[in-house]
């Protein structure tokens, strides 16, 4: 039942689903140490400036909320990284595609951490569901601004596509092994972050089937 929700939330992507063929993603996920303790990272906001950040490295040790949070700081960082390229006047498509493969790579990470949920592992619902909606905000409204600007370029809409999948398969496989994350996440997406997530095809609500 569950490859079948995530198999049913992927082909009604109608606003993604062009085929194309996929760039060579191929791309190294840039990592630096850090001095500051894995748990004292907390879910950031949104980098608004034009600077590059280097991505923080997941260690093998982070919890699974940690691995959302860190993920979270990198996903803002590779999103202002692709604005910025959007904004400037002879925009790089290649290196837009190249910064939403890196985007693929935390959420890959995600993912695989999910898999440690369980009945026993002490994971706060609503914190869980806050660093999610936040990435499922920020990526979707990235996903929108490069799909205006280069909705004919197939190596960008496989790229996109792909990151809205493996969304829907973090979605589902928290909400399998974490009770009350489900109405937790609509809840803090609201009405905005909804809209803005099923513009591009990812409607929360119908794959919670809430």
């Amino acid at each position: 039942m569950r490859f079948t929700a995530i198999f049913t939330a992927i082909v009604s992507f109608g606003l993604l689903a062009v085929a194309a063929p996929v760039a060579d993603a191929g791309v190294a996920v840039r990592s630096t140490p850090v001095d500051l303790a894995v748990r004292e990272l907390a879910a950031a906001p949104v980098v608004r400036s034009g600077e590059a950040r280097e991505l923080v490295h997941i260690g093998t040790s982070a919890t699974f909320l940690d691995t959302c949070n860190i993920a979270s700081v990198n996903i803002n960082n590779l999103c202002n990284q692709i604005a910025v390229i959007n904004g400037q006047a002879n925009a790089d498509v290649s290196s837009v595609v190249a910064l939403w493969a890196q985007v693929q790579v935390q959420l890959q990470a995600i993912l695989d951490a999910s898999a440690a949920i369980n009945l026993l592992t002490n994971v706060n619902a609503t914190a869980c569901a806050a660093v999610i909606a936040q990435i499922c905000i920020t990526i979707c409204t990235c996903i929108s601004a490069c799909l205006k600007l280069y909705a004919n370029v197939g190596a960008l809409v496989a790229v996109t596509n792909a990151v809205i999948a493996l969304l829907v398969q973090i979605i589902l496989a928290i909400a399998a092994h974490l009770l009350g994350f489900a109405l937790a996440l609509v809840t803090a997406c609201g009405p905005a972050g909804l809209a803005a997530c099923v513009s591009v095809g990812l409607n929360l609500e119908a794959i919670l089937h809430l």
